[in-house]
């Protein structure tokens, strides 16, 4: 007799279908190695922010910015947020401190395993390469979605600051049927479906279903006409043939 199938509590879907985690984990693989370039991007992208202290410097949230008298800060409070251990997160989608984030979830990992405390100073690198060594324990450990969600913030904001966040493309609404969980009656999710450029898949947000980079222009391409038959059916066609009458 064989034990039941656990699926990855990260909500991976790919074609609507749920993927199974790992034996002993409470993810997939492929969650897992996410995380796992997460970790390893996160140090890297964080000792790029003395770069982008002062404002007028290329970020990906507003361009470059020409210097001069403002009644902002001089420097950039979205970068100091990340960098200062005292930041606080007062509302929902404020940056973090990089530091302490990763700090209060090495933290929990040293808890669970019994590890020694670090001697010295502690260090966004020193952190995120426990949290790596560990990763197996992660998976498989109950916290282990608020930890990939707040991974995957703190890597995104990162990315944002520094100017290396991935390029969004609109891929139209989710063509998902989805079932009623009170009637049991099928309807198209309809959700906006935006991919990275540089991702292997889009996952819809609200329905999970997960669609692979080979179905992107098949998607799009849908997106197009329907948006032309709604252009059409509203404005009129434009004839080509009576363009030059």
């Amino acid at each position: 007799m064989t034990g039941a199938v656990g699926w990855c509590v990260l909500g991976c879907r790919p074609e609507g279908n749920p993927r199974a985690a790992e034996p002993g984990w409470l993810v997939c693989g492929r969650c897992a190695n996410r995380l796992a370039w997460r970790l390893h991007d996160i140090p890297d992208l964080f000792a790029m922010l003395d770069e982008f202290v002062v404002p007028g410097v290329v970020g990906a949230a507003g361009g470059r910015r020409a210097p001069g008298f403002s009644s902002r800060s001089p420097a950039r409070d979205d970068v100091i947020a990340l960098r200062d251990r005292r930041t606080t997160v007062d509302e929902e989608g404020d940056p973090h401190s990089a530091l302490e984030l990763l700090a209060a979830w090495a933290d929990n990992v040293r808890d669970d395993l019994a590890l020694d405390m670090p001697a010295g100073a502690r260090s966004v690198v020193g952190e995120a390469r426990l949290l790596s060594a560990h990763l197996g324990h992660i998976a498989a450990a109950g916290w282990v979605t608020a930890f990939a969600e707040e991974i995957s913030e703190l890597h995104q904001a990162l990315r944002r600051v520094t100017g290396t966040a991935a390029r969004i493309v609109d891929l139209g609404p989710c063509p998902a049927d989805t079932a009623d969980t009170e009637t049991g009656d099928l309807s198209t999710c309809g959700a906006a479906l935006r991919a990275e450029l540089d991702a292997e898949a889009c996952q819809c947000r609200r329905c999970g279903a997960s669609w692979p980079r080979q179905t992107w222009l098949h998607l799009a391409d849908r997106f197009a006409d329907r948006l032309d038959t709604e252009a059409g059916e509203r404005f009129g066609r434009f004839d080509h043939r009576k363009a030059g009458e």
